[in-house]
């Protein structure tokens, strides 16, 4: 005689995982984006580099990497600045493109674990 297993599906259970892996996929692309960009980031004082960050909105849909001091913006974008402390210009802007397989591996990273159970 055939067993039968009775199975539910609760919808709302499963989006709510999905949603959870991939606000934890932004978070650790995120952190893979400050890990470089900290690489890159101006070292004159370490002022910058203390203040790098990574936040999440919207449940962690949205993850953003930052870095508040006042002349974040200017060490960034002003491409004749020398760094003697070591660094660069686009240390965040560069690492975006370059890390890009890395960040979209971390990403995935946590859809396929939610996927494994």
């Amino acid at each position: 005689m055939a067993s039968h297993v009775k199975k539910t599906w609760n919808g709302r259970a499963v989006i709510r995982r999905v949603h959870q892996a991939a606000g934890d996929g932004n978070t650790a692309s995120a952190d893979v984006l400050l890990a470089a960009a900290l690489d890159r980031v101006p070292r004159d004082t370490n002022d910058l580099a203390n203040t790098g960050a990574v936040s999440t909105e919207d449940d962690g849909r949205t993850a953003a990497v930052s870095f508040g001091t006042d002349h974040a913006a200017v060490q960034h974008e002003d491409l004749t600045l020398e760094h003697p402390g070591g660094g660069e210009a686009k240390f965040l802007e560069g690492p975006s493109a370059s890390e890009r397989p890395a960040m979209a591996k971390a990403a995935a990273g946590r859809m396929r674990a939610l996927l494994r159970r």
